[in-house]
């Protein structure tokens, strides 16, 4: 097995981990599946299984996409290929297969991909998301800003134009899987709201 394909599967496996799942069975027994919007991400997490929870969810993912990159790395693995590792977390943690393919929408993986690839201008970009997010309330927004400004120091920086190129692979993968995992939220809370209008 060549060491890029390992990597990958790797990569592939740390991210299929249902943190999520695991830690809001342990601290409230709820289901994320079939709760809030049907998500197993951090997001979801906080909402139906609280706070504590949903923390532990994000730092469990932020590290799923950092372990990723730097097993690859640990195992000599190249540069590149340290990236595909990293992608293929993402999409692990978007279908997870010991959970019938439902996952996350991927945001936490992919922090924790830019922290190790990124960190100084992660860190800038975590507190323009979180003034941006203080001063809006609106969470999606902010994202959106800080994933902008990400690109923006990529660029200034310009120092790889190859992780310039897998940042625009990476990054829209959240939206993408946001529009995939609608039908599942309308479903459930259609559902939640026929189970309020029974006589």
């Amino acid at each position: 097995m060549s060491l890029t394909l390992l990597a990958i599967i790797c990569g592939l496996l740390l991210g299929s981990i249902p943190s999520g799942y695991f830690i809001a069975r342990a601290v409230s027994g709820i289901d994320p599946r079939h709760a809030g919007d049907g998500n197993v991400g951090a997001r979801n997490v906080y909402r139906t299984a609280g706070p504590a929870a949903g923390v532990g969810t994000m730092f469990a993912d932020i590290g799923k996409g950092m372990a990723a990159i730097l097993l690859a790395r640990w195992m000599g693995a190249a540069e590149v290929d340290a990236w595909l590792a990293g992608f293929a977390a993402a999409m692990g943690h978007d279908s997870m297969p010991l959970l019938g393919f439902h996952g996350g929408q991927g945001m936490a993986v992919i922090i924790g991909i830019c922290y190790v690839l990124l960190p100084q201008a992660m860190i800038l970009v975590t507190a323009i998301t979180l003034i941006v997010w203080g001063l809006s309330r609106h969470l999606d927004f902010a994202l959106g800003v800080g994933a902008v400004t990400l690109f923006a120091f990529a660029w200034i920086d310009r120092s790889d134009l190859r992780l310039m190129l897998y940042l625009l692979a990476l990054i829209p993968t959240i939206g993408i899987k946001k529009l995939m995992d609608l039908p599942m939220a309308r479903r459930l809370a259609d559902a939640r709201r026929r189970g309020r209008t029974k006589p």
